[in-house]
This record gives structure tokens, C-alpha cells and sequence, in this order.
């Protein structure tokens, strides 16, 4: 198919598409000097026929995935939202039958609003309440898109149709890969955050880190120098496989049960003892080549 033209712009059709009253309603066009469009009257979106797992539901009505097929979300379920009810879909694939509905995925579509809902104005999240109806989304959580208009007088608003998660504006929350990036940019200035909980897959730290508070670590690699003000086992044999390098306690270390070492022991002022039969404690120290034991602690 060719047009007698050597120009092609935006009014090139190739093909048009009218109603009975011969209105155009789509067309293949040019978009440009060298490429073509399938052009739609009105608002269009990507769809498939898609399995039911409930009775037909009306258009603009939220979509989850079940095991059994779709079904209008609720708000627990919102976390598998495929899309939304359409009788606009421009693009369409899947495979018809009785048990099937037209999910759009993609694109500009309404979506059924509920009467508790906030008010909604262009750019505001929608969620989903429940029966697949949607709301304005003011906390975090799980949206079908963004609105691109206001409500209208038949309860939908238009929706950007894009599945995906709302971060309400006072969110604090980051994953592993947000902390790494947020301290990568920052190498030179001080950093202050406080977190009551912070869960991270994967952070690096280059500088400081300062916990106030308990700490668990599960698989740490520390490079460099570890100052620590009361650190605590629960079972030592457990907990650490292996200690390589120098270990420097300047307080006191208590070890309640046995302790194996393989290697040398330095000893700086001696050893204190209990006697097996008093229970009182003794010194022992080496002076000249001579072990001394002197009661009471080592002086």
C-alpha cells in the first residue's frame, strides 16, 4: 500500500476506519517523513483477553491475578493489580471466549472510584479499596496508576494505567542500593540519619558508622579498625567460625566457659587464678625466670 505522494507527514493516511455515519475512528498513518502510526480516536491502551476468575465485571474495574484468573482487586490483594477493565483497548491480544475479559494493562483508562475516596485532581496515586474500585492513595502502598484528570460526573477518573508502589511523602524507607547510593554521593560531608529500623541487602559504608543501641550483624566483612564499647556473644563457637589477625582488648575480657587457643597468648601484667580449694583468687606472674603467685589480683 502506497500513497501518490513523495511527502509524508502527520496527514498521510494509508488507511482509514469510519463508523457508519462515516466518522473517522482510527487510521494507519504517517507519523513523521519516514515511519507510520496505528492512530485512535479518543482514549486507547495495550489489553489482553484475560481468564475470569469471577462474574463479568463492569469496565473500569481494578484487575487482580488469582490463581484461577482475574478478579476485582480487594485491598489485601493489591499487591498482584494487573490492570484495569477496558472498553478502549487500542491493542489487543490474548484469545477470546466466554470465560475471558479485556484487561487494559497499559495506557489512559477509567477507572471506577469509590464514593469515600479523597478527592482526586491530576497527578494524585490511585489504590484500590475494594470490588475493584479505586481511591485516592495516601499512604504507601501498591497503585494502578496516576490520575490524569479529575472525577467525573459518572464516578471514574482517567487513570495513567502503570501498576507499581506509592511512597507517600514522609516514607523513610530504603532498600539496600538507595543507602550504598545515598553515601557514595556524600564521601566528604557528615551524614546524620536516625532510622527506628533500618533494612538493608546490601550497603557499603566508607567512613564512619556510629550505632547507638543494639546491633545484629549476620555475614560482616569489616576493613579496617573496629571500635566497639561492649560487645556481646551469645555463643562465641557459633557465632565466629574463625578470628584472624591481631584482637586487642583494653578492658576486661570475661569468658564464661571454655576457651581454646591455638597459637601464642601475651599476657601483660599475669594471670589471675582461683585456688580449686578456697575459691580465693592468686596472681601469677613470672619475675627473673621464676613464677610467682601472690594473692589477690595482679598488681
Amino acid at each position: 500500500m502506497k500513497l501518490d505522494s513523495t511527502t509524508l507527514n502527520s496527514t498521510s493516511h494509508f488507511l482509514n476506519f469510519l463508523d457508519l455515519n462515516g466518522v473517522n475512528i482510527g487510521s494507519i498513518q504517517a507519523n513523521g517523513t519516514s515511519g507510520i502510526a496505528y492512530a485512535v480516536q479518543g482514549v486507547a491502551d495495550f489489553g489482553e483477553y484475560m481468564t475470569l476468575a469471577s462474574k463479568l465485571p463492569n469496565e473500569g474495574t481494578i484487575m487482580c491475578q488469582g490463581a484461577s484468573g482475574v478478579a476485582p482487586c480487594t485491598a489485601s490483594d493489591s499487591a498482584r493489580i494487573v490492570g484495569v477493565v477496558s472498553a478502549h483497548t487500542g491493542f489487543l491480544g490474548g484469545i477470546p471466549g466466554d470465560n475471558k475479559v479485556i484487561v487494559g494493562m497499559i495506557g489512559q483508562i477509567p477507572v471506577k472510584i469509590a464514593t469515600g475516596s479523597a478527592m482526586i485532581t491530576p497527578g494524585d496515586a490511585i489504590g484500590v479499596v475494594n470490588n475493584g474500585y479505586g481511591q485516592k492513595q495516601t499512604t504507601r502502598g501498591y497503585i494502578v496508576g496516576i490520575a490524569v484528570a479529575g472525577q467525573q460526573p459518572d464516578g471514574t477518573v482517567l487513570v495513567k494505567v502503570n501498576p507499581g508502589w506509592h511512597e507517600d511523602e514522609s516514607g523513610s524507607r530504603l532498600a539496600g542500593e538507595q543507602v550504598s547510593s545515598l553515601l557514595s554521593v556524600l564521601p566528604a560531608l557528615p551524614l546524620s540519619s536516625s532510622f527506628a529500623s533500618l533494612s538493608a541487602d546490601l550497603a557499603t559504608i566508607s567512613g564512619q558508622l556510629t550505632v547507638i543501641g543494639d546491633a545484629q550483624l549476620a555475614n560482616t566483612t569489616i576493613g579496617g579498625n573496629l571500635q566497639v564499647g561492649f560487645l556481646h556473644f551469645d555463643d562465641i563457637k557459633a557465632e565466629i567460625s574463625s578470628l584472624t589477625g591481631l584482637v586487642t582488648v583494653n578492658s576486661n575480657l570475661n569468658v564464661a566457659g571454655d576457651a581454646t587457643i591455638s597459637g601464642q597468648l601475651s599476657v601483660g601484667k599475669g594471670i589471675v587464678i582461683p585456688d580449686k580449694t578456697t575459691g580465693e583468687d592468686y596472681c601469677v606472674q613470672i619475675d627473673n625466670g621464676e613464677i610467682i603467685k601472690t594473692k589477690g589480683e595482679c598488681q
